[in-house]
């Protein structure tokens, strides 16, 4: 699968400058194997990432699968209150090297 993580901050939109990511998981943990500049002319929600420019030269990534739906819950509930997602202080997301 692949998913959005970044995007240009001046439109704040889907179709300009776009960061992919490729998304795997099992029953522990979600993988962000691959990263890359979305590089479709979509033109619906649907198409954006059917071609992605991928990088080189960078770690996959592997996360904890409850700690990370739990914090896309946290910032799920704050968007749903109209609320920023601030991290609090020294709260750290672990992140592991494959």
């Amino acid at each position: 699968m692949k998913l959005p993580i970044l995007m240009c901050s001046d439109d704040i939109d889907l179709w300009c400058t776009l960061i992919m990511v490729e998304v795997e998981t099992d029953k522990e943990y979600v993988y962000w194997n691959k990263f890359g500049l979305e590089d479709s002319d979509a033109i619906k929600p649907e198409e954006i990432g059917k071609s992605v420019e991928w990088f080189t030269g960078i770690n996959s990534m592997r996360f904890d699968k409850n700690e990370y739906l739990n914090l896309l819950n946290q910032y799920r509930l704050r968007l749903s209150e109209g609320q920023e997602y601030l991290p609090k202080e020294n709260e750290i997301v672990e992140i592991y090297r494959l």
